[in-house]
């Protein structure tokens, strides 16, 4: 086991980095593991862990939580240990729990270990130019480098990330860091010490500004420019530390940084030391440059980090490590172009240099002028380079230009290519023995049939040498013989074969993270789903979406360099299979033979054969016989966008004609995909497109489809709008039809830009009872106030208004709807005498005609219209009629709504047992018939009565299902509900949290509902009494407004004059309490306190009155009991011993 703390915490069971790591689960058992390691087996007690883990919270109340999370953390750290047999790794001892794991097991441990062991080996005077100790060898020197690679390859990120600061973490981080730089330093000395002096200098350089007087960095710095031959940079480098000693201490640099500016200045040959012995790298793998786990990779050879390989990484440290103890050992990395074949070789070749490994590598060309075994003399090149440098004189090779005439496949020749095909393996044998050696020929699809010959020689011959050879190429359907044989050869020999699959959704995210640390949590989710549904995770093509994003391009831009590779390899198709293509872009991300045959009127076996150097180009895929799929849909796309728009509006038309025939193997879809086609193709097809999309809609919408079907319903108007064919009455019934859909799927904004324009297009022709029709519409089967809090929308009043004024009679259906759907628009309207009249006068109207119908609308209405506490009563008879007429009817909708407001309406005048039944059967409905505005409208009447009654859990389960529901719509209050009955529950339960207020604090700023109130009554709940009184002095208590809100307001406003002592304030909230005694404090139908009586109580203890409160709480008692809500007796009695009534 191995417990990785220098950064984010991982724990890996057996050989890390084999497998995935373990799940240790979330912040908070992260803490607490980390902290046990920080202490590196010492004890902890139990109070002084929860205290760390939970900062926030007193120990005793943690502790609970502590000895959960122990318990789990012992089933990761010993899966294998029998029931009830004592811990051997997590234990508790009378002094408290303690982690009993070998020190290498724990990262920080090794490091802290480790560092100091390799530095007292190289331990030098602090004057004098730094340099080796007198008399260590190149093969202790080789060894001690390779130890400090393995231990800064632990190194991450910050150690201890998941643990909470407090002193001792603090300290600790402080202690690692500097051995951290203690090792940097001794590991640059080493590398001089091989003469890799301006590498060196270049890793060392941008440390600089973060330790701006440690001056034996600065002094290692100077050192290697000098050694470098750069030694102005050095000088430059020294006058700056000498700068900073004395601006920032007052002192000048010591012995050493005093040497090293001397031996520049001088350019002293002492500057030049070298061992006696050349450095050795040892044959031991360097463990954790190989096998630690793989998000360490040293990306600085790239803009953009990698991301989504940690396990192909893994397995390649397998192919390193196995090459090391000498064993040659090859991989192949297949991978279509642009998944990221080359970046993943970068970085693993970054991690074999950084293990001492000699790496040469070559690319085959594409170009066909290229000569035979050019990716060959590219290798040796580099080889002979990399030797000669290690003071080495290789067995010279034959000359590749006498070699070439004999590589064709006369037998005669063979003894030639035999003997310069062995020299080759022997050079390779050489070279590997020094050193172990990676060689990379990536691109190998592209490699000349002597490269791969050769190449299988290799590794047919070289079975024992410290060789890795790392291949890298892309799918090839039918690899012709060489490329065939070679396969042939490495699966014989065991070879790694990796075939590279797309970035995963969250692997982009990481991508978006890193490259743009400004998005939120939600937008880089939703980016990173976008991105792959683009690209399929293709890495060359989601990167150069981002890079596109970052520079301003919108979403649905192709960027330039993609279009540029895409329309590359469109111009390479013959010209048959070129213009097939191009069709197939129009037809969609997916299409079929039959389909194409009838757009491009070729025969099924000509398209097919066209599609086949498209499939080997790579820019389709055959996904089932006679099925094909561009390879992603940032390449259809970039398709499609090289064809001029009058061809590009020909060919959808051809498609929608094609489909609406039946040409295609996939009926199913034909209708609703000709609809996108005549959509695509323009004003010329506007009439074929409008009519194609309301008939799929009208399928839809039989089928609950909702979103298909509005979304199908807002193209009908849009193109009916651009038909000069297209009647007024057709557009106006296009209108209506989308309202109507709208409506089902509670899309408000959708909802009143239907109606509104079906109103303009009758009111423009003086048809006002159409007119009419449509402007009642938003109260049509409405679950709420169409509006959000206080606020009007005065394009449907007025047009409500003008339909009034115009229609023959009021004391018709129509005249009776309108004067209902007014008033209600009018709700939070200053024209309270005007909305009762229009009430009044439109029940009356309703009860007299006596249509089920109206009725049901009717009583709908007016509920809404008349929505505050003190027409309880009344609203719960008026749903109780539409109960009743809704049941006449038969219609889902109608019963669904009219069972939640007999829901609503029974909670708030305290009959629970009927609330309870009419939730249940409202469910019912609206499970039965997808209504997903009533259903989330129950939720939120229902999770506040859960949570007293003291099932939490299915509160916050039910509150969690209602609004993952909610986002899916429109309706008022959208963001604001959610976060409202999360509240209501926290403070039911006790549990509000520090960062909820705040959060609540800042909605408040922004939204419309009286929010500072609310806000104002967390701040005394959670004993923030200082910001209390400061909220309190510059925004005041304001009288809430006689709305649906106004029962919740009071209650709250009673425990703030409670909480501050403000005797005026409880006075004042008594009187309008009291009106409503006997019934639960609630925001409408939602957010229930308990009952009003509890707040009656603490407003009358405010102001004096203890018998009246007492009087009050026995009441509140009864009810508690009554209604069966234990967490709100809970707080009465807090409240009664508080306040002492």
């Amino acid at each position: 086991m191995r417990i990785a703390d220098l950064g984010a915490l991982t724990v890996w069971r057996g050989e890390p980095g084999s497998g995935a790591p373990a799940d240790v689960g979330g912040p908070k058992p992260r803490a607490l593991l980390g902290v046990l390691a920080l202490l590196g087996g010492r004890p902890i007690s139990a109070e002084r862990l929860a205290g760390t883990v939970w900062p926030d919270r007193s120990p005793a109340a943690a502790l609970p939580s502590l000895q959960t999370y122990v318990a789990k953390l012992r089933q990761i750290l010993e899966p294998g240990r029998a029931a009830r047999t004592p811990a051997t790794v997590l234990v508790t001892s009378p002094a408290g729990y303690a982690l009993h794991l070998p020190t290498d097991s724990i990262d920080s441990r090794r490091f802290a270990t480790g560092v100091p062991a390799v530095h007292a080996q190289l331990t030098r005077p602090t004057s004098g130019l730094p340099t080796l100790p007198p008399g260590i060898s190149g093969t202790v020197a080789g060894e001690l480098r390779a130890r400090l690679t393995e231990l800064l390859d632990l190194w991450r990120d910050t150690p201890f990330l998941d643990v909470p600061d407090d002193d001792r973490v603090i300290a600790e981080r402080a202690r690692l860091e500097g051995l951290r730089l203690v090792a940097v330093e001794d590991l640059a000395l080493l590398r001089m010490a091989a003469g890799e002096n301006g590498p060196v200098a270049d890793a060392l350089l941008p440390l600089l500004p973060d330790h701006p007087v440690r001056e034996p960095l600065w002094a290692l710095t100077a050192l290697a420019l000098a050694r470098a031959g750069r030694q102005g940079d050095a000088l430059d480098t020294i006058r700056r530390i000498r700068r900073a000693l004395a601006d920032e201490l007052g002192i000048d640099p010591g012995p050493g940084l005093q040497d090293v500016e001397t031996a520049v200045l001088r350019q002293d040959e002492r500057l030049h030391w070298q061992l006696a012995m050349p450095i050795t790298v040892s044959t031991r793998p360097p463990v954790d440059a190989v096998a630690a786990p793989p998000d360490r990779t040293d990306d600085t050879a790239h803009d953009w980090p990698l991301v989504g390989r940690d396990p192909e990484l893994a397995e390649l440290d397998v192919v390193l490590r196995r090459a090391t103890s000498g064993r040659t050992t090859a991989a192949l990395i297949v991978g279509e172009a642009g998944i990221g074949k080359t970046r993943l070789i970068d970085a693993l070749t970054t991690r074999a240099r950084v293990a001492g490994m000699t790496v040469v590598t070559a690319t085959c060309s594409a170009d066909s002028g290229a000569p035979p075994l050019w990716p060959w003399r590219r290798l040796l090149s580099q080889l002979d380079t990399a030797t000669t440098a290690d003071g080495l004189s290789p067995n010279p090779l034959p000359d590749l230009d006498v070699v070439t005439p004999f590589l064709d496949d006369d037998p005669a020749d063979e003894g030639t290519r035999f003997r310069w095909w062995e020299a080759v393996v022997v050079r390779l044998r050489e070279a590997a023995g020094t050193t172990p050696l990676v060689v990379v020929l990536d691109d190998l699809h592209w490699a000349d049939p002597s490269t791969l010959s050769l190449l299988q020689h290799v590794v047919d011959r070289c079975r024992t040498a410290r060789l890795a050879v790392v291949l890298g190429r892309r799918p090839v359907p039918d690899p012709a013989p060489p490329l065939a044989v070679l396969g042939e050869s490495l699966a014989r020999h065991d070879a790694l074969r990796l075939d590279l699959a797309g970035l995963r959704p969250p692997d982009i995210e990481a991508l978006l993270r890193a490259t743009s640390p400004g998005l939120e949590e939600t937008p880089v989710k939703r980016s990173a789903d976008d991105l792959w549904a683009r690209t399929k995770g293709n890495a060359f093509f989601v990167t150069e979406l981002i890079r596109l994003s970052r520079q301003g391009g919108a979403t649905g831009d192709i960027p330039t360099s993609v279009g540029d590779v895409v329309r590359s390899r469109l111009q390479q198709l013959p010209a048959p299979s070129r213009e097939t293509t191009l069709a197939a872009a129009v037809v969609g991300q997916r299409f079929d033979a039959l389909l194409l045959s009838a757009v491009t009127g070729q025969e099924p076996d000509v398209v097919l054969e066209a599609m086949e150097p498209a499939v080997t180009a790579g820019l389709i895929a055959e996904i089932d016989a006679a099925r094909y799929a561009f390879a992603h849909a940032l390449v259809r796309d970039a398709v499609v966008s090289s064809l001029p728009l009058t061809r590009r509006s020909r060919h959808h038309a051809a498609v929608a004609k094609a489909l609406e025939e039946g040409h295609t193997l996939d009926p199913a879809t034909a209708r609703s995909e000709a609809v996108r086609h005549w959509i695509a193709a323009g004003p010329l097809y506007a009439g074929r497109a409008w009519r194609a999309a309301a008939a799929v809609a009208a399928d839809a919408a039989a089928l609950r489809a909702w979103d298909e079907a509005a979304a199908l319903l807002r193209d009908a108007t849009l193109a009916a709008a651009t038909d000069p064919l297209a009647t007024d009455q057709q557009r106006y019934d296009l209108h209506m039809q989308r309202a109507d859909v709208c409506r089902w799927r509670a899309d408000q904004d959708g909802l009143d830009e239907a109606l509104l324009a079906a109103y303009d297009t009758a009111a423009a022709r003086g048809d006002v009872e159409r007119a009419a029709r449509a402007a009642i519409g938003t109260i049509e089967a409405a679950v709420w106030l169409p509006r959000v809090f206080d606020t009007v929308e005065p394009r449907i009043v007025d047009a409500l208004r003008h339909c009034l004024r115009e229609l023959p009679s009021r004391e018709s259906e129509l005249g009776c709807r309108v004067m209902l759907a007014l008033a209600s628009e009018l709700y939070y309207a200053d024209a309270p005498q005007e909305r009762a009249a229009l009430v009044e006068q439109g029940l009356a109207v309703a009860r007299r005609l006596d249509e089920p119908d109206l009725l049901v609308w009717a009583m709908t209405a007016a509920f809404q219209a008349t929505w505050r506490p003190g027409t309880r009563e009344e609203r719960f008879g008026l749903a109780r009629e539409a109960v009743a007429a809704a049941e006449r009817t038969g219609e889902a909708r109608h019963l669904a709504i009219a069972r939640y407001l007999l829901a609503a309406a029974a909670g708030e005048t305290g009959r629970i047992d009927v609330m309870w039944e009419q939730i249940r059967r409202g469910r019912e409905v609206c499970q039965a018939h997808s209504l997903t505005s009533p259903l989330v409208a129950l939720g939120w009447l229902e999770a506040p009565w859960l949570a007293l009654q003291g099932d939490v859990a299915r509160a916050w389960e039910l509150t969690a299902a209602s609004a993952q529901l909610m986002e899916m719509t429109s309706m008022p209050h959208k963001a604001t509900a959610p976060a409202s009955t999360a509240l209501v529950l926290q403070m039911i339960t006790d549990d509000i949290r520090p960062e909820t207020v705040d959060a609540f604090a800042a909605m408040a700023e922004h939204s419309h509902l009286p929010m500072h109130t609310t806000l104002l009554w967390m701040l005394v709940r959670t004993g923030r009494r200082d910001e209390a009184d400061l909220h309190l002095r510059t925004r005041g208590v304001p009288r809430p407004k006689d709305t649906w809100m106004r029962s919740s307001l009071d209650a709250q406003i009673a425990e703030i004059a409670a909480a501050l002592g403000d005797v005026d304030l409880a006075a004042g909230v008594y009187g309008r309490l009291a009106e409503q005694a006997g019934t639960p404090a609630a925001a409408g139908a939602s957010s229930a306190m308990g009952p009003i009586d509890t707040y009656l109580a603490v407003a009358a203890a405010t102001t004096g009155e203890r018998a009246v409160a007492a009087r009050h709480a026995d009441d509140a008692q009864r009810l508690c009991e009554q209604w069966a809500i234990p967490l709100a007796a809970q707080r009465l009695a807090d409240f009664r011993s508080r306040y002492g009534f």
